[in-house]
Protein backbone atom coordinates (compact mmCIF):
# COMPACT_ATOMS: atom_id res chain seq x y z
CA UNK A 1 0.00 0.00 0.00
CA UNK A 2 3.01 2.46 0.71
CA UNK A 3 4.28 2.01 -2.50
CA UNK A 4 1.22 2.09 -4.56
CA UNK A 5 0.49 5.70 -2.15
CA UNK A 6 4.16 6.53 -3.27
CA UNK A 7 3.62 6.08 -7.05
CA UNK A 8 0.47 7.91 -7.13
CA UNK A 9 2.27 10.88 -5.72
CA UNK A 10 5.10 10.31 -8.35
CA UNK A 11 2.64 10.49 -10.97
CA UNK A 12 1.09 13.30 -9.66
CA UNK A 13 3.70 15.76 -9.20
CA UNK A 14 5.14 14.51 -12.96
CA UNK A 15 2.08 15.60 -14.07
CA UNK A 16 2.97 19.39 -12.65
CA UNK A 17 6.67 18.93 -14.53
CA UNK A 18 6.36 19.90 -17.94
CA UNK A 19 4.18 21.51 -20.74
CA UNK A 20 1.07 23.42 -20.22
CA UNK A 21 0.12 22.65 -16.02
CA UNK A 22 4.19 23.04 -15.03
CA UNK A 23 4.27 24.67 -11.77
CA UNK A 24 7.89 25.01 -9.81
CA UNK A 25 7.05 22.55 -7.36
CA UNK A 26 6.16 20.09 -9.96
CA UNK A 27 9.67 20.91 -11.99
CA UNK A 28 11.89 20.58 -9.12
CA UNK A 29 10.76 17.46 -7.07
CA UNK A 30 9.54 15.42 -10.03
CA UNK A 31 12.98 14.09 -10.49
CA UNK A 32 13.46 13.71 -6.81
CA UNK A 33 10.65 11.28 -6.56
CA UNK A 34 11.34 9.32 -9.50
CA UNK A 35 14.53 8.86 -8.16
CA UNK A 36 13.20 7.53 -5.02
CA UNK A 37 10.88 5.20 -7.07
CA UNK A 38 13.60 3.69 -8.94
CA UNK A 39 15.62 3.04 -5.94
CA UNK A 40 12.52 1.02 -4.83
CA UNK A 41 12.52 -1.01 -8.05
CA UNK A 42 15.62 -4.13 -7.81
CA UNK A 43 14.82 -4.99 -11.42
CA UNK A 44 16.09 -2.83 -13.95
CA UNK A 45 13.77 -3.76 -16.73
CA UNK A 46 10.61 -2.96 -14.51
CA UNK A 47 12.21 0.13 -13.49
CA UNK A 48 12.37 1.63 -16.61
CA UNK A 49 9.27 0.32 -18.00
CA UNK A 50 7.61 2.00 -15.14
CA UNK A 51 9.45 5.29 -15.47
CA UNK A 52 8.39 5.12 -19.39
CA UNK A 53 4.95 4.57 -18.57
CA UNK A 54 4.77 7.76 -16.14
CA UNK A 55 6.39 9.73 -18.66
CA UNK A 56 4.67 9.12 -21.83
CA UNK A 57 0.76 8.92 -20.03
CA UNK A 58 1.85 12.51 -18.11
CA UNK A 59 3.32 13.70 -21.61
CA UNK A 60 -0.49 12.93 -23.53
CA UNK A 61 -2.01 15.40 -21.07
CA UNK A 62 0.98 18.06 -20.57
CA UNK A 63 1.23 18.71 -24.11
CA UNK A 64 -2.08 18.14 -25.67
CA UNK A 65 -3.45 21.69 -26.37
CA UNK A 66 0.03 23.07 -27.57
CA UNK A 67 0.50 20.73 -30.28
CA UNK A 68 -2.07 20.44 -32.51
CA UNK A 69 -2.40 17.41 -33.97
CA UNK A 70 -5.19 14.22 -35.05
CA UNK A 71 -5.35 11.75 -31.31
CA UNK A 72 -3.75 9.29 -33.36
CA UNK A 73 -0.83 11.02 -35.26
CA UNK A 74 -0.18 13.07 -31.41
CA UNK A 75 -0.11 9.78 -29.52
CA UNK A 76 3.01 8.89 -31.99
CA UNK A 77 4.43 12.55 -31.28
CA UNK A 78 4.31 11.97 -27.65
CA UNK A 79 5.51 8.83 -27.50
CA UNK A 80 8.47 9.74 -29.53
CA UNK A 81 9.27 12.76 -27.33
CA UNK A 82 8.07 10.73 -23.74
CA UNK A 83 11.51 8.39 -24.94
CA UNK A 84 13.70 11.42 -25.05
CA UNK A 85 12.93 12.66 -21.68
CA UNK A 86 13.07 9.61 -20.06
CA UNK A 87 16.40 8.66 -21.55
CA UNK A 88 18.32 11.00 -18.58
CA UNK A 89 16.24 7.93 -16.05
CA UNK A 90 17.47 5.27 -18.08
CA UNK A 91 21.24 6.25 -18.03
CA UNK A 92 21.22 6.23 -13.97
CA UNK A 93 18.74 3.44 -14.36
CA UNK A 94 21.56 1.16 -16.16
CA UNK A 95 24.67 2.55 -14.58
CA UNK A 96 23.35 2.94 -10.80
CA UNK A 97 24.74 0.26 -8.62
CA UNK A 98 23.43 -1.66 -5.52
CA UNK A 99 25.01 0.79 -2.75
CA UNK A 100 24.60 4.43 -3.15
CA UNK A 101 26.84 5.89 -5.55
CA UNK A 102 26.51 9.53 -5.67
CA UNK A 103 28.24 10.45 -8.78
CA UNK A 104 26.36 8.42 -11.16
CA UNK A 105 23.04 10.57 -10.23
CA UNK A 106 24.87 13.39 -12.24
CA UNK A 107 23.66 11.25 -15.34
CA UNK A 108 20.36 13.34 -14.42
CA UNK A 109 21.17 16.41 -15.17
CA UNK A 110 24.29 15.54 -17.86
CA UNK A 111 21.23 13.64 -19.72
CA UNK A 112 18.69 16.22 -19.28
CA UNK A 113 21.07 19.15 -21.38
CA UNK A 114 22.27 16.05 -23.33
CA UNK A 115 18.43 15.60 -23.98
CA UNK A 116 17.17 19.60 -24.85
CA UNK A 117 20.69 19.90 -27.04
CA UNK A 118 19.69 17.25 -29.18
CA UNK A 119 16.02 18.38 -28.97
CA UNK A 120 17.27 21.96 -30.14
CA UNK A 121 19.21 20.29 -32.72
CA UNK A 122 17.48 17.23 -33.91
CA UNK A 123 13.94 17.51 -33.49
CA UNK A 124 11.67 19.05 -36.09
CA UNK A 125 10.02 20.63 -33.21
CA UNK A 126 13.16 23.09 -31.91
CA UNK A 127 13.52 24.15 -28.33
CA UNK A 128 9.78 23.32 -27.13
CA UNK A 129 10.06 21.42 -24.09
CA UNK A 130 12.93 23.03 -22.12
CA UNK A 131 12.79 23.47 -18.89
CA UNK A 132 13.16 27.11 -19.26
CA UNK A 133 9.98 27.58 -21.06
CA UNK A 134 8.07 26.07 -18.16
CA UNK A 135 8.98 28.72 -15.55
CA UNK A 136 9.72 32.03 -17.63
CA UNK A 137 9.38 34.60 -15.03
CA UNK A 138 12.78 34.24 -12.69
CA UNK A 139 14.58 37.19 -13.69
CA UNK A 140 17.80 36.35 -12.28
CA UNK A 141 18.02 33.04 -12.85
CA UNK A 142 17.01 33.36 -16.99
CA UNK A 143 20.65 35.50 -17.54
CA UNK A 144 22.43 32.54 -17.32
CA UNK A 145 21.13 31.52 -20.69
CA UNK A 146 23.38 34.53 -21.70
CA UNK A 147 26.52 32.42 -21.13
CA UNK A 148 25.34 28.83 -21.65
CA UNK A 149 21.90 28.79 -23.59
CA UNK A 150 19.23 27.50 -22.42
CA UNK A 151 20.98 24.33 -21.18
CA UNK A 152 22.16 26.30 -18.11
CA UNK A 153 18.80 26.51 -16.44
CA UNK A 154 17.96 22.74 -17.22
CA UNK A 155 21.43 21.82 -15.22
CA UNK A 156 20.65 24.01 -12.52
CA UNK A 157 17.15 22.70 -12.65
CA UNK A 158 17.95 19.24 -12.40
CA UNK A 159 21.23 18.99 -10.16
CA UNK A 160 18.60 20.49 -7.53
CA UNK A 161 16.15 17.58 -7.86
CA UNK A 162 18.83 15.44 -7.02
CA UNK A 163 20.11 17.15 -4.11
CA UNK A 164 17.07 17.13 -2.45
CA UNK A 165 16.92 13.57 -3.08
CA UNK A 166 20.50 12.53 -1.68
CA UNK A 167 20.02 14.92 1.14
CA UNK A 168 16.49 13.57 2.17
CA UNK A 169 17.71 9.70 1.30
CA UNK A 170 20.66 10.61 3.71
CA UNK A 171 18.63 12.06 5.98
CA UNK A 172 16.60 9.46 6.48
CA UNK A 173 19.54 6.48 6.36
CA UNK A 174 21.80 8.60 8.57
CA UNK A 175 19.86 10.34 10.62
CA UNK A 176 21.80 11.55 13.64
CA UNK A 177 25.06 11.14 12.27
CA UNK A 178 24.06 12.22 9.28
CA UNK A 179 26.91 14.74 8.45
CA UNK A 180 29.50 12.05 9.08
CA UNK A 181 27.72 9.82 6.92
CA UNK A 182 27.95 11.78 3.91
CA UNK A 183 29.92 10.60 1.62
CA UNK A 184 32.59 12.45 -0.36
CA UNK A 185 30.73 11.85 -3.45
CA UNK A 186 28.02 13.22 -2.10
CA UNK A 187 30.08 16.42 -1.06
CA UNK A 188 31.05 17.20 -4.73
CA UNK A 189 27.36 16.99 -5.88
CA UNK A 190 26.50 19.20 -3.21
CA UNK A 191 28.90 21.54 -3.64
CA UNK A 192 28.87 21.79 -7.86
CA UNK A 193 24.55 22.62 -7.15
CA UNK A 194 25.97 25.43 -4.34
CA UNK A 195 28.32 26.62 -7.09
CA UNK A 196 26.19 26.27 -9.91
CA UNK A 197 23.19 27.91 -7.76
CA UNK A 198 25.06 30.95 -6.00
CA UNK A 199 27.08 31.87 -9.39
CA UNK A 200 24.04 31.61 -11.32
CA UNK A 201 22.49 33.98 -8.65
CA UNK A 202 24.77 36.76 -8.51
CA UNK A 203 25.48 36.86 -12.29
CA UNK A 204 22.17 37.19 -12.64
CA UNK A 205 21.63 40.22 -9.91
CA UNK A 206 24.73 41.61 -11.41
CA UNK A 207 23.62 41.98 -15.23
CA UNK A 208 20.18 42.85 -13.84
CA UNK A 209 21.23 46.33 -13.03
CA UNK A 210 22.46 46.80 -16.17
CA UNK A 211 21.67 50.15 -17.41
CA UNK A 212 20.14 50.04 -21.05
CA UNK A 213 21.67 53.23 -22.91
CA UNK A 214 20.44 53.80 -26.22
CA UNK A 215 17.91 55.62 -28.18
CA UNK A 216 14.16 55.52 -27.85
CA UNK A 217 12.38 54.31 -31.24
CA UNK A 218 8.69 54.04 -31.95
CA UNK A 219 7.23 51.01 -33.56
CA UNK A 220 4.77 49.39 -34.63
CA UNK A 221 3.03 45.66 -35.09
CA UNK A 222 -0.10 45.40 -37.07
CA UNK A 223 -2.60 42.38 -37.09
CA UNK A 224 -5.78 42.70 -39.65
CA UNK A 225 -8.64 39.94 -39.14
CA UNK A 226 -9.52 38.04 -42.36
CA UNK A 227 -12.81 38.49 -41.37
CA UNK A 228 -15.42 38.53 -37.86
CA UNK A 229 -15.09 34.28 -37.18
CA UNK A 230 -11.70 33.76 -39.28
CA UNK A 231 -10.80 29.96 -38.93
CA UNK A 232 -6.85 31.34 -40.05
CA UNK A 233 -7.87 32.85 -36.11
CA UNK A 234 -9.40 30.90 -34.46
CA UNK A 235 -9.80 27.32 -33.14
CA UNK A 236 -12.07 25.33 -35.19
CA UNK A 237 -12.12 21.53 -35.89
CA UNK A 238 -12.02 22.05 -39.49
CA UNK A 239 -13.53 18.62 -40.09
CA UNK A 240 -16.21 19.21 -38.36
CA UNK A 241 -16.66 22.86 -38.82
CA UNK A 242 -16.43 22.59 -43.00
CA UNK A 243 -19.27 23.07 -45.40
CA UNK A 244 -21.67 23.81 -41.96
CA UNK A 245 -21.33 26.65 -39.94
CA UNK A 246 -17.92 28.49 -41.93
CA UNK A 247 -19.21 31.61 -43.67
CA UNK A 248 -18.21 31.61 -47.12
CA UNK A 249 -15.11 33.67 -47.24
CA UNK A 250 -14.14 31.37 -44.59
CA UNK A 251 -14.95 28.18 -46.78
CA UNK A 252 -12.91 30.02 -49.68
CA UNK A 253 -9.96 30.30 -47.18
CA UNK A 254 -10.04 26.93 -46.07
CA UNK A 255 -10.66 25.63 -49.66
CA UNK A 256 -7.43 27.73 -51.26
CA UNK A 257 -4.58 27.57 -48.59
CA UNK A 258 -5.28 24.25 -47.19
CA UNK A 259 -7.48 22.16 -49.02
CA UNK A 260 -4.98 23.29 -52.64
CA UNK A 261 -8.89 23.50 -54.37
CA UNK A 262 -8.80 25.44 -57.78
CA UNK A 263 -10.97 28.76 -57.63
CA UNK A 264 -13.89 29.33 -59.77
CA UNK A 265 -14.29 31.75 -62.31
CA UNK A 266 -17.35 32.41 -60.47
CA UNK A 267 -15.47 33.03 -56.93
CA UNK A 268 -12.40 34.60 -58.65
CA UNK A 269 -13.43 38.24 -58.90
CA UNK A 270 -14.78 37.23 -54.80
CA UNK A 271 -11.20 36.12 -53.94
CA UNK A 272 -9.41 38.58 -55.27
CA UNK A 273 -11.84 41.55 -54.25
CA UNK A 274 -11.75 39.98 -50.65
CA UNK A 275 -7.43 39.58 -50.69
CA UNK A 276 -7.35 43.15 -51.60
CA UNK A 277 -9.81 44.47 -49.16
CA UNK A 278 -7.70 42.91 -46.15
CA UNK A 279 -4.10 44.56 -47.81
CA UNK A 280 -6.24 47.91 -47.99
CA UNK A 281 -6.88 47.80 -44.41
CA UNK A 282 -3.15 46.34 -43.67
CA UNK A 283 -1.97 49.40 -45.50
CA UNK A 284 -4.18 51.78 -44.04
CA UNK A 285 -3.62 50.57 -40.49
CA UNK A 286 0.32 50.90 -41.31
CA UNK A 287 -0.11 54.62 -42.59
CA UNK A 288 -1.86 54.97 -39.65
CA UNK A 289 0.70 53.69 -37.17
CA UNK A 290 3.51 55.84 -39.35
CA UNK A 291 1.65 59.03 -38.78
CA UNK A 292 1.31 58.70 -35.07
CA UNK A 293 5.00 58.27 -34.92
CA UNK A 294 6.06 54.76 -36.29
CA UNK A 295 9.69 54.63 -37.79
CA UNK A 296 8.77 50.95 -38.45
CA UNK A 297 5.83 48.82 -38.72
CA UNK A 298 5.77 45.08 -38.87
CA UNK A 299 2.63 43.01 -39.60
CA UNK A 300 1.72 39.61 -38.02
CA UNK A 301 3.04 36.19 -39.88
CA UNK A 302 1.52 35.81 -43.22
CA UNK A 303 -1.32 38.77 -42.70
CA UNK A 304 -0.83 39.86 -46.06
CA UNK A 305 -2.83 37.58 -48.20
CA UNK A 306 -2.29 37.87 -52.03
CA UNK A 307 -2.45 35.67 -54.83
CA UNK A 308 0.76 35.05 -56.52
CA UNK A 309 -0.30 36.86 -59.89
CA UNK A 310 -1.36 40.14 -57.89
CA UNK A 311 2.01 40.10 -55.62
CA UNK A 312 3.71 42.29 -57.10
CA UNK A 313 1.70 45.09 -57.46
CA UNK A 314 0.82 44.85 -53.74
CA UNK A 315 4.48 44.93 -52.99
CA UNK A 316 4.99 48.20 -55.26
CA UNK A 317 1.88 49.46 -53.38
CA UNK A 318 3.67 48.55 -49.84
CA UNK A 319 7.21 50.35 -51.60
CA UNK A 320 4.82 53.80 -52.26
CA UNK A 321 3.70 53.71 -48.79
CA UNK A 322 7.09 53.52 -47.35
CA UNK A 323 8.51 56.10 -49.56
CA UNK A 324 6.35 58.64 -49.18
CA UNK A 325 5.99 58.61 -45.60
CA UNK A 326 9.79 58.01 -45.37
CA UNK A 327 9.33 54.83 -42.80
CA UNK A 328 10.39 51.04 -42.91
CA UNK A 329 7.95 48.20 -43.70
CA UNK A 330 8.29 44.21 -42.54
CA UNK A 331 5.74 43.03 -44.81
CA UNK A 332 4.25 39.32 -44.17
CA UNK A 333 3.21 37.82 -47.03
CA UNK A 334 1.75 34.23 -47.34
CA UNK A 335 0.76 33.95 -51.12
CA UNK A 336 0.05 31.07 -52.63
CA UNK A 337 -0.57 29.72 -56.18
CA UNK A 338 -3.68 28.73 -56.72
CA UNK A 339 -3.73 25.02 -56.72
CA UNK A 340 -0.10 24.23 -55.48
CA UNK A 341 0.35 23.08 -52.21
CA UNK A 342 2.86 25.15 -50.77
CA UNK A 343 2.38 29.15 -50.04
CA UNK A 344 4.94 31.28 -49.54
CA UNK A 345 4.98 32.16 -45.78
CA UNK A 346 7.83 35.42 -46.01
CA UNK A 347 8.75 38.77 -45.07
CA UNK A 348 9.57 41.50 -47.53
CA UNK A 349 11.41 44.23 -45.97
CA UNK A 350 11.15 47.44 -47.48
CA UNK A 351 12.81 50.62 -46.55
CA UNK A 352 12.85 54.11 -46.47
CA UNK A 353 13.38 54.86 -49.95
CA UNK A 354 10.79 52.21 -51.37
CA UNK A 355 12.98 49.44 -52.06
CA UNK A 356 13.06 45.63 -50.86
CA UNK A 357 15.85 45.13 -48.87
CA UNK A 358 15.74 41.46 -48.54
CA UNK A 359 12.91 39.07 -49.34
CA UNK A 360 12.84 35.91 -46.73
CA UNK A 361 10.64 33.00 -46.49
CA UNK A 362 10.23 31.35 -43.64
CA UNK A 363 12.76 28.65 -42.51
CA UNK A 364 10.74 26.14 -40.87
CA UNK A 365 7.61 25.84 -41.42
CA UNK A 366 5.63 23.81 -38.32
CA UNK A 367 5.94 20.29 -39.21
CA UNK A 368 2.40 18.53 -39.51
CA UNK A 369 0.55 21.62 -39.51
CA UNK A 370 2.24 24.06 -42.75
CA UNK A 371 2.42 23.87 -46.08
CA UNK A 372 4.40 26.62 -47.14
CA UNK A 373 7.82 26.53 -48.79
CA UNK A 374 10.66 26.18 -46.95
CA UNK A 375 13.25 29.04 -46.40
CA UNK A 376 17.42 28.64 -46.50
CA UNK A 377 17.97 28.82 -43.11
CA UNK A 378 19.84 32.60 -43.14
CA UNK A 379 18.88 35.65 -41.89
CA UNK A 380 18.98 39.01 -43.62
CA UNK A 381 19.55 42.19 -42.30
CA UNK A 382 18.11 46.01 -43.27
CA UNK A 383 20.21 48.88 -42.97
CA UNK A 384 18.21 51.86 -40.48
CA UNK A 385 18.74 54.91 -38.44
CA UNK A 386 17.98 52.61 -35.31
CA UNK A 387 20.93 49.77 -36.71
CA UNK A 388 20.44 46.52 -38.12
CA UNK A 389 16.79 44.96 -38.60
CA UNK A 390 16.94 41.13 -39.13
CA UNK A 391 13.10 39.19 -39.27
CA UNK A 392 12.18 35.56 -38.14
CA UNK A 393 8.84 34.13 -38.89
CA UNK A 394 7.39 32.68 -35.69
CA UNK A 395 8.23 29.00 -35.37
CA UNK A 396 11.46 29.77 -36.65
CA UNK A 397 12.46 31.92 -33.60
CA UNK A 398 12.35 28.58 -31.17
CA UNK A 399 15.51 27.69 -33.07
CA UNK A 400 18.12 28.90 -31.31
CA UNK A 401 21.08 28.67 -33.22
CA UNK A 402 18.96 30.19 -36.50
CA UNK A 403 18.43 33.45 -34.41
CA UNK A 404 22.33 33.29 -33.18
CA UNK A 405 23.35 34.83 -36.74
CA UNK A 406 22.42 37.94 -35.18
CA UNK A 407 25.40 38.53 -33.69
CA UNK A 408 27.24 37.37 -36.69
CA UNK A 409 25.02 39.97 -38.46
CA UNK A 410 25.74 42.87 -36.07
CA UNK A 411 21.81 43.12 -35.83
CA UNK A 412 20.48 45.56 -33.42
CA UNK A 413 16.72 44.35 -32.91
CA UNK A 414 14.98 41.38 -34.25
CA UNK A 415 10.95 41.38 -35.55
CA UNK A 416 9.13 38.33 -35.14
CA UNK A 417 5.78 38.35 -36.97
CA UNK A 418 3.89 35.84 -35.46
CA UNK A 419 0.50 33.62 -35.50
CA UNK A 420 -0.90 31.87 -32.31
CA UNK A 421 -3.81 29.64 -31.27
CA UNK A 422 -5.13 30.17 -27.70
CA UNK A 423 -3.51 27.15 -25.91
CA UNK A 424 -0.33 28.51 -26.66
CA UNK A 425 -0.77 32.17 -25.21
CA UNK A 426 1.73 33.36 -23.37
CA UNK A 427 3.71 30.50 -23.46
CA UNK A 428 4.93 30.61 -27.58
CA UNK A 429 5.43 34.47 -26.43
CA UNK A 430 7.46 34.16 -23.27
CA UNK A 431 10.15 31.93 -24.84
CA UNK A 432 10.97 34.72 -27.10
CA UNK A 433 12.67 36.38 -24.31
CA UNK A 434 15.26 33.22 -24.18
CA UNK A 435 16.10 35.22 -27.56
CA UNK A 436 16.83 38.37 -26.34
CA UNK A 437 18.84 37.32 -23.35
CA UNK A 438 21.18 34.95 -25.51
CA UNK A 439 22.15 37.27 -27.90
CA UNK A 440 22.23 40.28 -26.39
CA UNK A 441 19.25 42.15 -28.60
CA UNK A 442 15.47 44.02 -27.98
CA UNK A 443 12.86 41.70 -29.51
CA UNK A 444 9.62 42.41 -31.24
CA UNK A 445 6.84 40.16 -31.59
CA UNK A 446 3.56 41.07 -33.14
CA UNK A 447 0.87 37.78 -33.26
CA UNK A 448 -2.22 37.43 -35.59
CA UNK A 449 -4.37 36.58 -31.99
CA UNK A 450 -2.41 35.81 -28.74
CA UNK A 451 -0.17 38.14 -26.64
CA UNK A 452 2.21 40.66 -29.19
CA UNK A 453 5.09 41.94 -26.89
CA UNK A 454 8.52 43.63 -26.69
CA UNK A 455 11.42 42.32 -24.72
CA UNK A 456 14.40 44.05 -24.14
CA UNK A 457 18.35 42.65 -23.38
CA UNK A 458 17.70 41.21 -20.36
CA UNK A 459 14.63 39.38 -21.17
CA UNK A 460 12.32 41.61 -19.57
CA UNK A 461 8.91 42.62 -20.97
CA UNK A 462 8.80 46.18 -21.96
CA UNK A 463 5.21 46.04 -22.96
CA UNK A 464 2.56 43.90 -24.43
CA UNK A 465 -0.84 43.70 -26.23
CA UNK A 466 -3.09 40.70 -25.86
CA UNK A 467 -5.81 40.53 -28.63
CA UNK A 468 -7.97 38.02 -30.17
CA UNK A 469 -10.48 37.67 -33.09
CA UNK A 470 -13.05 39.91 -31.76
CA UNK A 471 -10.20 42.84 -31.11
CA UNK A 472 -11.08 46.50 -33.34
CA UNK A 473 -8.28 47.56 -32.27
CA UNK A 474 -4.94 44.85 -33.68
CA UNK A 475 -2.37 47.85 -33.59
CA UNK A 476 0.49 48.06 -31.05
CA UNK A 477 2.74 50.47 -30.81
CA UNK A 478 5.85 51.00 -28.24
CA UNK A 479 8.86 52.75 -28.24
CA UNK A 480 11.67 50.88 -27.82
CA UNK A 481 15.15 51.15 -26.74
CA UNK A 482 17.46 50.10 -28.94
CA UNK A 483 20.59 48.89 -26.85
CA UNK A 484 22.55 45.71 -27.02
CA UNK A 485 24.00 43.78 -24.80
CA UNK A 486 27.92 41.11 -25.29
CA UNK A 487 26.64 38.02 -24.48
CA UNK A 488 28.88 34.75 -24.26
CA UNK A 489 26.71 33.09 -25.64
CA UNK A 490 26.29 34.28 -29.03
CA UNK A 491 30.08 33.92 -29.25
CA UNK A 492 30.51 30.57 -28.14
CA UNK A 493 26.99 28.59 -28.82
CA UNK A 494 26.91 25.57 -27.02
CA UNK A 495 30.09 24.96 -25.63
CA UNK A 496 28.33 24.30 -22.19
CA UNK A 497 25.66 21.86 -23.56
CA UNK A 498 29.08 19.87 -25.26
CA UNK A 499 31.01 20.19 -21.95
CA UNK A 500 27.84 18.25 -20.09
CA UNK A 501 27.51 15.63 -23.13
CA UNK A 502 31.56 14.82 -22.58
CA UNK A 503 31.12 14.41 -18.93
CA UNK A 504 27.93 12.13 -19.25
CA UNK A 505 30.17 9.84 -21.20
CA UNK A 506 32.99 10.16 -18.67
CA UNK A 507 30.47 8.81 -16.47
CA UNK A 508 29.70 6.14 -18.48
CA UNK A 509 33.38 5.11 -19.26
CA UNK A 510 33.89 5.43 -15.56
CA UNK A 511 30.66 3.41 -14.94
CA UNK A 512 32.88 0.30 -13.46
CA UNK A 513 35.08 2.57 -10.63
CA UNK A 514 32.63 4.60 -10.00
CA UNK A 515 31.52 2.62 -7.05
CA UNK A 516 35.11 3.03 -5.53
CA UNK A 517 35.27 6.44 -5.91
CA UNK A 518 31.62 7.32 -4.40
CA UNK A 519 32.47 4.98 -1.57
CA UNK A 520 35.88 7.15 -1.27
Amino acid sequence: MKNLMFLVITVVVYYFSHGEPAHIVGIILAPALMLALIDRIKNKTGAALLVLSIVYGCFIFQWRNYIQAPLPIYLIIAFGNALFFNLPYLFFIFIKKEKNNALAYMTIPFGSVMIEYMLASLSPYASWGSVAYDIPNINFRNLIVSVTGLYGIAFIFRLSSVVIYLFFKRLLESKANFISQVSKAEMAVFSIFLVSFVSTFIFGQVRLKTELNGEKVRLAGITVPLSEESIIYGDIDYKKEFGSQLIRKDQMMLEIYLLNKMVSDTDKPVVNQWFKSVQDKLLEETESAINQGAKLVVWSEGNGVCIKENEDVFISRCQELAKRKNAYILASLNTKTIGQRNSENKTIAIDANGKVQYSSLKSFPVPGAEASVKGDELLETMDTPLGKVSSVICFDADFPNLVRQTGELNTSILFVPGFDWAAIVPYHTNMIKFRAIENGIPVFRQVNAGLSAVYNPLGIMENSKKFDIHSKDAVFIHDVTISKLNTLYSKIGDVFASICIVCLCLIFLMSKNIQKLSDN
